[in-house]
């Protein structure tokens, strides 16, 4: 992420110090609370898919020691979502908010895709599409039916219906949309976020989001599904030496 784009969000991020919202974490009894740092920890979420059942998602976590020495003080929050094919750890090691958060006193969560592709490793997000198409061409519809701007028409659309996602395939809606996962990953943010609220003290006012390629797709995604939750959100889209940064406050 290019300094500019840091330091654009970092102030959107920061600008709602005047306004805090505590999360039930703030009220924790004295034994609960995590006064130590804790760095690059990968942990595990058990959550109920909506369409899919039960089933286990992964996030790595930062907890600066700047929010650690003042456990009962709101702290912001950065949710970080890599591109398409992309891991936490790698993500976390190339895009260090863990320093930013130390020096400025906010949590950065890594959320990770989910990797069902059906023939190998392929991780993403689901912004939308929910596979959708099943005949194998662009729809109509929007939640519920696949985005006909991310489908595939012709031969690439085919081989989409052919080599679709295990969960999309388990759903029965391999198509020419069915490029991603279909677990319902607004679902995931929802859960994680009120595991991570009540966990640490978090302002709830301030909460951001930041995306790369198919995670920038998630961010719009979650702009329109999740409103009033997010305080800012970055979407980063590489074309050749184009960085594209936008934001919005949604607080």
């Amino acid at each position: 992420m290019s300094r500019l784009a840091s330091s654009a969000l970092l102030a959107l991020l920061l600008s709602s110090a005047g306004s805090v919202r505590p999360s039930p974490g703030c009220s924790i009894s004295n034994s609960s609370l995590v006064t130590s740092n804790i760095s690059a920890s990968v942990r595990l979420l058990a959550l109920d898919d909506p369409k899919l059942g039960a089933t286990n998602r992964t996030y790595l976590l930062n907890l600066p020691q700047s929010a650690a020495d003042a456990p009962r003080t709101p702290a912001p929050l950065l949710l970080v979502l890599h591109g398409q094919g992309g891991n936490v750890v790698a993500y976390n090691s190339q895009h260090r908010f863990d320093a930013l958060g130390e020096q400025h006193r906010f949590l950065s969560v890594y959320l990770q895709g989910a990797d069902d592709g059906a023939t190998g490793p392929d991780s993403g997000w689901n912004v939308g599409h929910g596979g959708g198409c099943a005949n194998g061409t662009a729809g109509e519809g929007l939640l519920g039916d696949c985005l006909n701007a991310t489908c595939f028409s012709g031969w690439e659309g085919q081989k989409m219906a052919t080599n679709c996602h295990k969960s999309c395939a388990a759903l029965g809606v391999c198509g020419a949309c069915s490029w991603a996962t279909c677990y319902d990953d607004v679902a995931f943010v929802q859960a994680l976020l009120a595991r991570l609220g009540a966990e640490f003290c978090l302002d709830l006012d301030a909460l951001g989001v930041v995306g790369e390629s198919n995670g920038a797709m998630l961010v719009h995604h979650l702009a329109a599904a999740l409103p009033g939750t997010c305080c800012c959100s970055a979407e980063l889209l590489l074309l050749v030496v184009l960085v594209f940064l936008q934001c919005c406050c949604c607080c």
